[in-house]
């Protein structure tokens, strides 16, 4: 009886750790080659708009991966993000990222915006996009 129950906690672990790492994209020809998890939280909650190379950095939200993407990144729930957004809007210190419906349309517009970061799927990094940071 237990074999049986450790085989399948074995094959749920491996379906959960096979799936598509998040990554934090920019532009290819944008010089920042790396970011830490502080900084892309600073860039992603409006807390700062430079990259580490200098850059300017407008971020662009995922639709389909927002929730776990800002649960990997600052421990906060959509919700959180939200009404975070709310108050910087509000008190007109910030305005929330552009939000897009997919992962291919966030790659689509970094790679056409030189100033754009982004999140998505590993498996949705496209060309003209460069991955700068990996959550699990």
């Amino acid at each position: 009886m237990k074999t049986p129950f450790f085989v399948l906690t074995g094959l749920l672990s491996g379906f959960i750790t096979c799936a598509d790492a998040q990554v934090v994209i920019v532009n290819a020809q944008n010089a920042t080659s790396a970011l830490t998890k502080a900084q892309a939280e600073q860039i992603f909650l409006g807390k700062s708009t430079a990259l580490p190379s200098g850059g300017t950095a407008t971020p662009l939200d995922n639709a389909a991966l927002r929730e776990t993407f800002y649960k990997s990144l600052a421990g906060k729930s959509g919700e959180q993000v939200k009404a975070h957004w709310a108050k910087l809007e509000f008190t007109g210190m910030g305005k929330a990222p552009a939000e897009l419906a997919s992962g291919k349309a966030v790659s689509d517009q970094v790679a056409k915006n030189p100033s754009a970061i982004g999140y998505v799927d590993k498996a949705d990094v496209g060309a003209g996009v460069k991955a700068v940071l990996t959550l699990q």
